[in-house]
């Protein structure tokens, strides 16, 4: 198990503010939050939905949901069979998936780029979206 440390503003009432650690698939039970976000995770579950079909019950009605994904299924983390949508480009799939219980607020994309080496980037555009519970 590692040790991280998170640090947040004074202004942000700290005694307000929980962070959880732990397996996307299988969270334990918990209160619903008023924010929950998941960045970068629903490509590399090897069962997304087991996490998005728990989504209503961690975010309180009116709270929101904050997920970023650029949608990279590769078969070596989500067998092809569980790939959101069935193809790469997969954010209908997930609005099928959460308006039943969300509302899409906003989208946007937002590019990242990583560097392995002095030689070689890794460009990203994973696609945000903030939803509102229902």
């Amino acid at each position: 198990l590692k040790e991280f440390t998170a640090f947040v503003s004074p202004e942000a009432r700290p005694k307000h503010v929980t962070f959880q650690w732990g397996d996307a698939m299988a969270l334990p039970e918990m209160p619903a939050q008023d924010v929950v976000l998941a960045a970068n995770l629903i490509c590399r579950l090897p069962e997304p939905r087991l996490f998005l079909d728990r989504l209503p019950s961690l975010v309180k009605s009116g709270g929101q949901l904050l997920l970023t994904t650029p949608f990279t299924w590769l078969d070596e983390y989500t067998p092809r069979v569980n790939w959101i949508g069935g193809s790469k480009d997969s954010f209908e799939g997930l609005k099928a998936i959460l308006e039943p219980n969300f509302e899409l607020a906003a989208t946007k994309d937002l590019p990242f780029l990583i560097r392995e080496h002095s030689r070689k980037f890794q460009y990203g555009v994973p696609r945000g979206s903030r939803w509102i519970r229902r």
